[in-house]
């Protein structure tokens, strides 16, 4: 259960009053916050639960009522999906063993010497022919054996990689596959807009493993109010959420079925940069169970939970004044 003005997380149940800043609580019985209820009206955007500012700082006003998210259309990625060597033993040529040749009987005579000129003329001929043949034939056989040995020896063509993107969009000019909820979810010449306590889902399929990346800076609110990411988040009650805040410090969300807390409490770390007009680089690896958090590329914390296997990923800002812009995201699979 959430605080209903500053959205501070309660475990304890029965409570009559914030122990954060003392606002009465709603009765058991009433589903929204005390003192409003859900508009009647499907059309009317309402601003979604959000996280929380330190119990010293906290605004006055009322940022939030339970709000769920429109579902919204988006750009849905596909994922990427020898002869053996004959065996020639050696032939063996087994030794043969010769009698002695018997006496040569005597030379008959010479018979009469005939013209052997044309005999000569073709035999050289076919001496000629088959000299070039087995030129030819060897210079054929070492031309073949060189191509043969260059194919055997070159590397084979490495295969092409599909990429492990799934989204990414700098907004310098465009947001068109994302939901547009005007003064809250918008894009502006410096960046896509998430202000007022609204969740402004990446327009993307669930996803399970993930490393998200983006460029977030404040341009309003007070700077005690944290912003940043959420993931695995499958409704306005289930989600896990990695957030900072401009003034240093970082917390980390979980919500089950609306219970709501904070397992890493708003901790300062010098890789954030303060206040407003500041620009923070905030990256999330989320595998399995094991999540790390990094801020300017310096880890700043990790936190391991089973509960949420896969959900969507959304843009954050929480409570009523704030304004964040955020440019350069970047969501991808892990290797």
């Amino acid at each position: 259960m959430r605080c209903p003005s500053c959205g501070f997380p309660m475990d304890q149940q029965g409570l009559s009053q914030c122990p954060q800043c003392g606002c009465p609580l709603p009765v058991p019985e009433q589903p929204w916050i005390a003192g409003s209820a859900p508009s009647s009206d499907p059309s009317t955007p309402q601003p979604g639960a959000g996280p929380f500012a330190p119990n010293d700082q906290a605004p006055s006003q009322n940022p939030y009522t339970l709000y769920t998210p429109p579902e919204q259309p988006g750009v849905y990625p596909s994922m990427p999906s020898e002869p053996a060597t004959p065996d020639y033993p050696p032939v063996g040529y087994p030794q043969s063993h010769y009698a002695p040749a018997p006496p040569m009987a005597p030379l008959a005579p010479a018979p009469q010497r005939k013209n052997r000129t044309g005999l000569i003329v073709g035999i050289v001929a076919a001496a000629v022919v088959l000299l070039v043949a087995c030129i030819g034939g060897t210079i054929f056989a070492v031309h073949t054996l060189g191509r043969t040995s260059a194919a055997a020896h070159r590397p084979a063509a490495s295969p092409t990689l599909s990429s492990s993107k799934v989204y990414s969009n700098t907004f310098s000019s465009s947001a068109d596959d994302w939901t547009v909820i005007p003064q809250h979810c918008f894009l502006a010449n410096d960046g896509f807009h998430a202000a007022g306590g609204y969740y402004c889902t990446v327009p993307v399929v669930d996803q399970d493993n993930v490393d998200v990346s983006v460029n977030v800076r404040q341009v309003s609110g007070p700077t005690n109010w944290s912003y940043g990411l959420f993931f695995r988040q499958q409704d306005k009650d289930n989600d896990y959420a990695f957030l900072i805040n401009s003034s240093g410090e970082w917390v980390f969300l979980r919500c089950l079925n609306a219970d709501c807390t904070t397992p890493v409490y708003f901790t300062a770390n010098d890789a954030i940069k303060p206040g407003l007009n500041t620009t923070n680089t905030i990256e999330l690896r989320a595998t399995g169970p094991h999540f790390v958090f990094f801020v300017n590329g310096t880890q700043v914390g990790s936190y391991d939970d089973t509960a949420l296997t896969f959900g969507r990923v959304s843009l954050f800002a929480s409570g009523t004044a704030i304004d964040c812009a955020f440019t350069d995201l970047v969501i991808t699979r892990p290797d």
